[in-house]
């Protein structure tokens, strides 16, 4: 398989609880998140990426699974069709190493025994199947300011179980980054999440909001 250079950069296009900055800097720099029950080893390199930027993937967003990080449904984004609702995400610019090494612990699988296929690879098929764990497909979404954009969820529902409604934690942690990163009210979170399959017919706007105080 074709290697690419372990500081080529790429656009992580996050879409879950790593719309939350300070969540998703355990992934770099390792630690716990609050609201989680496991502690992330973090990169081989723990730079911290100080480039970031916004889009609406071409996927539609759903709730599955029982994470035994939150104890709830966690997100994903459907590999089949493209016609459904978008889904926000947060753009964030880091090293090829340090993608793969995100795919690794997100997975649990640990930092650097996962063989990921290089954007280049990805440009003609844009998804592709790596590794074992839920978020196992690869999804190439594209270029932006001329770098590959990824991102990585489950190859089907079936393999993640029933759909599943989020911890309220959960939802908290992905409305601090929608918040910073598109700018959407917490009303809008909430409407945005409730929508998704497997996620709860009504989030109070509320008490999303208190959680978020």
């Amino acid at each position: 398989m074709a290697t690419m250079p372990a500081q080529s950069d790429v656009w992580y296009a996050a879409y879950g609880s790593n719309l939350d900055r300070a969540r998703f800097l355990c992934y770099i720099t390792g630690g716990r998140p609050a609201g989680a029950a496991r502690t992330y080893p973090g990169c081989r390199d723990t730079t911290v990426p100080v480039v970031e930027s916004a889009m609406r993937i071409p996927h539609s967003l759903y709730f599955a699974g029982m994470s035994t990080v939150w104890g709830g449904g966690v997100a994903f984004v459907d590999t089949i069709s493209a016609d459904l609702p978008r889904t926000y995400s947060r753009l964030y610019r880091i090293t090829w190493e340090q993608f793969t090494d995100v795919h690794s612990q997100d997975n649990w699988t640990g930092t650097t025994d996962t063989v990921v296929p290089t954007p280049a690879q990805m440009r003609s098929e844009r998804v592709a199947c790596v590794g074992s764990g839920w978020y196992d497909t690869l999804l190439y979404l594209g270029e932006h300011d001329g770098l590959p954009v990824l991102t990585f969820t489950a190859a089907d529902r079936a393999g993640v179980g029933a759909l599943t409604p989020p911890t309220d934690a959960y939802v908290a942690t992905m409305a601090r980054g929608l918040v910073e990163s598109h700018g959407i009210s917490v009303a809008e979170c909430a409407s945005y999440v409730s929508a998704a399959p497997g996620a709860r017919r009504s989030i109070d706007p509320d008490a999303l909001a208190a959680r978020l105080a």
